[in-house]
């Protein structure tokens, strides 16, 4: 903050008395929206994935819901599942899992337009929440997503692997009418996706 005036000395003591206390009071208010934004983050992002975490999402989808409802517009959701994740922690070490977590979480986030949301839903699950976006057109967008991450490999140090997905898919009003049915059905066709041998997509019958 800077204050100036033409003629030389023209503030006195009190003056400079005054504006230090300006001064601290503007120096306290902004440490306070700079640690309420890192609280606010604390609550929302996943510390590993640097992604929204399952709280946020829960927020998120009750509002998207609403504004579905409200505008007339469609709603998708996806379930994401990483195949066999636990091999991986198994095998190499829980220090590579957290690096495909970490990994696959990028690789959707940067594949994602900004109104779309993907959160940690829980271990290795994920979820991406469309707005304005049909059943079919949440498929062909999931499917490409699913073919990227399963063309790709991650590496540490000596170690490398690919990874595959599985996604289920649903939306509103198509499939459902809540934001429970919504993620039901979706968690309904993630199943239908494991259990037809994974590293595919599946949509609500």
């Amino acid at each position: 903050m800077l204050i100036e005036h033409k003629y030389f000395s023209a503030f006195d003591d009190n003056n400079l008395r005054l504006l230090n206390i300006i001064g601290q009071q503007v120096g306290i208010a902004m440490e306070n929206v700079e640690l309420y934004q890192k609280m606010h983050e604390m609550a929302t992002i996943d510390s590993l994935t640097g992604i929204y975490n399952r709280l946020y999402f829960q927020e998120r989808l009750r509002e998207e819901i609403a504004n579905a409802k409200r505008e007339n517009y469609d709603l998708s959701l996806a379930i994401m599942d990483i195949d066999y994740f636990k091999r991986f922690n198994d095998t190499f070490g829980h220090l590579f899992g957290d690096k495909v977590l970490k990994h696959i979480a990028n690789l959707i986030k940067k594949s994602l337009r900004s109104g779309d949301i993907i959160a940690r839903y829980g271990g290795e699950e994920f979820v991406i929440l469309l707005p304005r976006t049909s059943i079919k057109e949440a498929y062909d967008k999931v499917e490409r997503l699913r073919n990227i991450i399963s063309k790709t490999s991650i590496k540490d140090e000596l170690v490398e692997a690919s990874v595959t997905v599985s996604f289920g898919v649903s939306s509103y009003p198509e499939f459902s009418n809540t934001e429970s049915e919504l993620l039901k059905t979706a968690d309904n066709a993630l199943y239908e996706a494991k259990e037809s041998g994974r590293n595919c997509v599946r949509i609500p019958c």
